[in-house]
């Protein structure tokens, strides 16, 4: 004799075992997927341009050092391009190396994560102040993340490495990089 409810018993199972497997089957593949893909980084930190020296960016290092941008704080200093000074009623006499609206154009980061600190800079007691070199400039110029992002973290560099195909200029800057030169370089 047959058995009806065991038959909608095995019929149920079979459902189930069907049910269960696509949802192994797609549920795996989002994770996989999902852990392959790096984290973007929501707090990126300035890490200066002497990263890029010696590494797959050596020889634009060796440029921009010797480059107007590779020598910007130096205007900050007493005595240099007085006539230049002069012209924007500024002292040519006065040191702005650690004046705060100076700072923001003629150093990287300044006033963010990792960027340039100021001598006297303290922080619990200690001096925080970004150390200068002038045979290897590094947070102490318009560096290399002021106009291509926070290298430290880059968001758009992992943004990506996720992705396939065309990277938009949209979705480049949606995680730091600038093209808006003019606005970022003319802004004093």
């Amino acid at each position: 004799m047959s058995n009806p409810g065991g038959t909608m018993s095995r019929a149920v199972n079979f459902l189930s075992l069907i049910l269960f497997s696509v949802v192994m089957v797609f549920g795996n593949a989002d994770i996989a997927s999902a852990a392959k893909q790096k984290k973007i980084p929501k707090k990126p930190k300035f890490v200066g341009a002497v990263k890029c020296n010696g590494s797959c960016h050596d020889a634009y290092y060796q440029a921009w050092k010797n480059s107007p941008h590779g020598k910007t704080f130096d205007l900050l200093k007493p005595g240099v391009r007085e006539e230049a000074k002069v012209r924007v009623k500024l002292d040519p006499k006065k040191d702005y190396t650690t004046t705060p609206l100076c700072l923001r154009c003629h150093t990287t980061g300044y006033g963010q994560k990792g960027g340039f600190l100021p001598a006297g800079t303290m922080k619990k007691g200690k001096d925080a102040s970004t150390p200068i070199d002038t045979a290897e400039p590094n947070k102490e110029q318009v560096g290399c993340e002021m106009c291509h992002s926070v290298a430290g973290g880059a968001q758009f560099r992992v943004a990506m490495k996720n992705t396939k195909g065309d990277f938009h200029k949209a979705d480049t800057e949606q995680y730091g990089q600038r093209w808006d030169y003019p606005n970022v370089c003319t802004r004093c």
